[in-house]
């Protein structure tokens, strides 16, 4: 694209370019979380972005994706330290002194929860104007250039326009171990039973049987609603950041306008000892009754129902859900939004468990991040 032809989509890519492509309040599966002051529950955790060790791209691929970037993306961006404003031309940045360039680098990048996010804008909107004129290849060397320039790290095999893979590839949740690969029950344990502890100890089982299975096609962990039990990372933690998606299958002879449920998916930790539900008086529980998501049932703790009523989907739609604990604190979040804060006076690791009580459920996107004390 000529320097002739980008001054004449200028003020569309001011628009474009800011608002929705590289601005900072871009689009993320971790999203970022707004000041939530309601009942003094203060503002939330900051979502950690963690150090880019990935190596989602090879050096040549980078190189060329370098010259791309200077060729098509030049003259609204800068991608710090790689390249800077002052090695740009005179013609570079929007009507040259009115407004600056657009930096790529730093964090910016990693506001996409994946790297298919950030091609996505990249493919489907830019140049603005003419996403058109450059090719999907080119702009997927472009996209490993982007990487480089925000510390990820080059490896052994480049980018591919596999979508599918680039949604496996996490920019935003570097560090974070995801237990459920999708494709089978491996990294996640299973105990099943009511009242009972896995055999030979009790009358509980920790085989999975058709009860928990996997829809490899969605990669989904799914439940059937009966026997009741629990699924959990198969590691202890003591301060963590654990998020999945949850839904709850809507019964098929509910009515439309019917918004009771009683399914419940609660997260319960710390939990040292297997048993169908592990008792009171020795662990935490952020509830997962769809009429009380997200609260902290300890004394003293604080809920925002108002916020929550706001942005918890119905049941039958997925809601994203968030629980962190560091250093006796319990936060809780639906879709992004702070709900709900405790105190946990339990200070030993454990396991970190998903309820499944009651009804048919699923959960997605399961990760979680170890946090240091």
């Amino acid at each position: 694209m000529t320097v002739s032809h980008q001054r004449t989509i200028l003020a569309a890519c001011a628009v474009v370019c800011a608002a929705v492509v590289f601005g900072p309040g871009g689009a993320s599966r971790a999203q970022g979380l707004g000041p939530n002051t309601v009942n003094g529950l203060g503002d939330p955790v900051t979502p950690p972005v963690g150090e880019p060790v990935s190596q989602y791209y090879t050096e040549a691929q980078a190189t060329r994706g370098r010259a791309h970037f200077l060729r098509n993306c030049g003259v609204c961006h800068i991608a710090p330290p790689l390249i800077t404003k002052d090695m740009m031309p005179p013609e570079a940045g929007f009507y040259r002194t009115e407004h600056t360039l657009l930096p790529l680098g730093g964090t910016l990048a990693r506001k996409y929860p994946s790297v298919y996010h950030l091609f996505r804008r990249i493919r489907d909107t830019m140049p603005a104007g003419n996403p058109a004129a450059v090719s999907p290849a080119a702009k997927l060397e472009i996209l490993a250039f982007i990487l480089k320039a925000n510390g990820f790290p080059a490896g052994p095999s480049p980018l591919t326009l596999d979508i599918e893979a680039l949604k496996q590839k996490p920019l935003n949740e570097q560090g974070f171990d995801v237990p459920f690969n999708g494709k089978d029950l491996k990294g996640l344990g299973i105990v099943l039973g009511f009242m009972c502890k896995p055999a030979p100890a009790g009358c509980g089982t920790t085989n999975p049987g058709t009860t928990v299975t996997v829809n490899a096609a969605k990669r989904e962990l799914v439940f059937s609603g009966q026997p009741e039990g629990y699924w959990y990372p198969d590691k202890q933690y003591r301060n963590f950041d654990f998020r999945f998606d949850q839904l709850f299958e809507r019964p098929k002879d509910a009515d439309p306008d019917d918004d009771f449920f009683d399914g419940n998916g609660g997260v319960l930790f710390p939990v040292r000892e297997h048993f169908v539900f592990p008792p009171t008086g020795a662990r935490i529980e952020v509830q997962g009754h769809n009429l009380n998501l997200m609260a902290v049932l300890t004394p003293g703790s604080q809920l925002d129902p108002e916020t929550r009523r706001r942005v918890q989907r119905p049941v039958g739609q997925w809601n994203s859900l968030r629980v962190v604990h560091q250093n006796g604190v319990v936060t809780t979040y639906i879709n992004g939004s702070l709900i709900a804060k405790g105190t946990n006076p339990y200070k030993e690791p454990g396991y970190v468990i998903v309820q499944m009580e009651g009804v048919p459920m699923r959960w997605r996107n399961i990760r979680i991040l170890a946090l240091p004390d």
